[in-house]
C-alpha cells in the first residue's frame, strides 16, 4: 500500500470515519469485519450477491443508511457490444458473446444462455431466430 493509503486506513481505523478529503470509499472483503464507519454516508454499494457478504458490508456502517445498492446479476440491464448486434450470431458467435459479457452466477460459472436470453429481452433488445445454410442463428437488434 502507498503511504497515502496507509494514512487513510489508519485514519479510518482510529477515528471510525472516512477521511474528509475522500468522496468515495471502497473496501474489499478484508475489511468486512475489521472496520466501523460512523461518519455520514449517503449510500453503500455492495458488489456481491452473497447474502453473508452483503450483511457484513452493510454492517460496517454504524448509522442509519438511506440507500443500499446490491449487485443483481439476473435482473439488471445489460448493454451488448456493437459487434454482436444486427448480424447473425451462430453457435460460435453466441459462445463468444457469452464470454465477452462474462456474467457469472453465484457459483462463479457463466450464466446459461437461457438466462442471457431473458436479460437481453428485459434490457429491451429485439431478438429473432433464423437459419442460414442449415445453421441456426440469433439476430439481436438494439431497443
Amino acid at each position: 500500500m502507498s503511504n497515502e493509503q496507509l494514512e487513510a486506513l489508519s485514519y479510518l481505523i482510529e477515528k471510525e470515519e472516512v477521511p474528509p478529503e475522500y468522496d468515495l470509499f471502497m473496501m474489499n472483503a478484508s475489511c468486512e469485519t475489521a472496520i466501523n464507519i460512523r461518519s455520514h454516508m449517503d449510500y453503500f454499494i455492495v458488489h456481491n450477491t452473497n447474502p453473508t457478504h452483503i450483511t457484513q458490508a452493510r454492517g460496517r456502517y454504524r448509522g442509519n443508511l438511506d440507500t443500499l445498492y446490491v449487485l443483481d446479476k439476473e435482473n439488471g440491464i445489460i448493454h451488448l457490444p456493437q459487434t454482436f448486434l444486427n448480424r447473425p450470431l451462430f453457435k460460435e458467435d453466441k459462445k463468444a458473446l457469452r464470454e465477452a459479457l462474462n456474467i457469472k452466477d453465484n457459483n462463479g460459472r457463466l450464466i446459461t444462455w437461457e438466462k442471457l436470453y431473458q436479460l437481453f429481452k428485459a434490457s429491451g433488445y429485439c431478438i429473432a431466430e433464423g437459419r442460414e445454410h442449415n445453421r441456426q442463428y440469433l439476430l439481436i437488434r438494439e431497443p
